[in-house]
């Protein structure tokens, strides 16, 4: 996600074009956005946006990265098909980007 998407979410939030978000946790832009959608939790609908692919992860999964960044989706179907990829890793990711939701946002 760039910043331009994220501006442009928010602007879609305040016209009340939009009625549901959902948040890439692992994005570079989600501690200043997730604050400015807390402004409108009451309006619409926040969920969470989990990501395996092309972000940052937020925990230090081996078998899921590269270069400290999410394999892309094909190299993950291929680790997946061939069962190369501990779940464990998964699981864990999964619970660090719901915590840090619900952390900035207090509520799933």
């Amino acid at each position: 996600m760039s910043k331009g998407i994220c501006l442009g979410i928010i602007e879609l939030v305040k016209k009340k074009r939009l009625s549901a978000v959902s948040c890439i946790t692992n994005s570079k832009y989600f501690n200043k956005f997730s604050n400015e959608l807390a402004n409108y939790k009451k309006n619409i609908d926040i969920g969470l946006h989990l990501t395996l692919t092309d972000f940052p992860p937020l925990g230090s999964p081996e078998t899921l990265t590269h270069n400290q960044k999410f394999i892309k989706f094909s190299s993950l179907l291929k680790k997946l098909t061939f069962g190369t990829i501990l779940k464990i890793e998964i699981y864990d990711e999964i619970e660090k980007q719901l915590d840090r939701f619900e952390e900035k946002s207090g509520k799933i």
